[in-house]
């Protein structure tokens, strides 16, 4: 069923707010430029191990840049970290 002039269904939430981009959202939770790209890898499932050799770095490198843009989203978990992210984007 289509709907006119792109109106979303009744109760339909949009998938995010107009104006902002992803990087916006990161940018506003002061993730640094590693950070950024690792939080768009987690965001895609990709596993620590995968993420760590595309960007060359050592697994226990990569948890602490986790560790650091949880505390930067103030997020408990890395699922967290992402759902806040994309929530926001």
């Amino acid at each position: 069923m289509e709907h006119d002039r792109g109106v979303a269904p009744r109760g339909a939430r949009p998938l995010k707010p107009p104006g902002l981009s992803l990087f916006a959202v990161l940018v506003a939770y002061r993730l640094t430029r590693r950070e950024r790209q690792i939080v768009g890898k987690l965001a895609v499932g990709l596993s620590d191990k995968d993420i760590a050799a595309d960007l060359g770095m050592s697994v226990d490198t990569l948890r602490t840049h986790i560790r650091n843009a949880r505390r930067s989203a103030r997020a408990a978990t890395r699922e967290q970290l992402v759902a806040i992210v994309l929530r926001r984007a």
